[in-house]
């Protein structure tokens, strides 16, 4: 009987740690939804149906918990990285990949997506450090707001239709 009693106690004090971790859990994933809602965007503006490689793209999962997106890696709960380089993506630069807080790279390369490149002044300029969009159909001049990417080491911009 006192063995039931402590079970008891046991599962009393276990009720709110768990509720706890539950409330942690949940309000992580919420906290990062708009990343989630981002790439889901980014993937209908560039025809993500068409894709070659979109694993897990279309999944109710979050892209930093698992299973994993194809092309984009997580730290610590935000996207870090995404590498698209020839999948299919095609129409104009989707914005919503710059509004994601913690990219550091991004690499769209060896696609047929076009336009002016000018979703590119969203970019917080302290955290993009690589940027391939070489061999796209991309027009137009280069955004000035390249020059105030601080944090930029690598750019990739060959062959491209852009003017100087």
């Amino acid at each position: 009987m006192m063995i039931m009693r402590m079970r008891g106690c046991c599962c009393a004090i276990m009720k709110p740690v768990l509720a706890f971790i539950v409330l942690l859990l949940v309000s992580s994933t919420h906290a990062h939804s708009s990343e989630y809602f981002s790439l889901l965007q980014a993937y209908s503006a560039s025809n993500g149906y068409a894709w070659s490689r979109q694993n897990n793209w279309l999944s109710n999962s979050d892209p930093c918990i698992g299973p994993a997106w194809y092309g984009v890696t997580c730290e610590g709960g935000y996207v870090t990285s995404i590498n698209l380089d020839n999948v299919g993506m095609t129409g104009n630069l989707p914005d919503t990949f710059f509004s994601l807080p913690q990219l550091r790279s991004l690499i769209l390369s060896n696609n047929r997506l076009n336009g002016a490149i000018t979703s590119i002044i969203t970019i917080r300029a302290d955290t993009l450090q690589h940027l391939d969009l070489s061999n796209n159909e991309f027009n137009g001049a280069l955004p000035t707001a390249l020059g105030q990417l601080t944090a930029l080491r690598t750019l990739h911009l060959n062959n491209l239709k852009i003017s100087s």
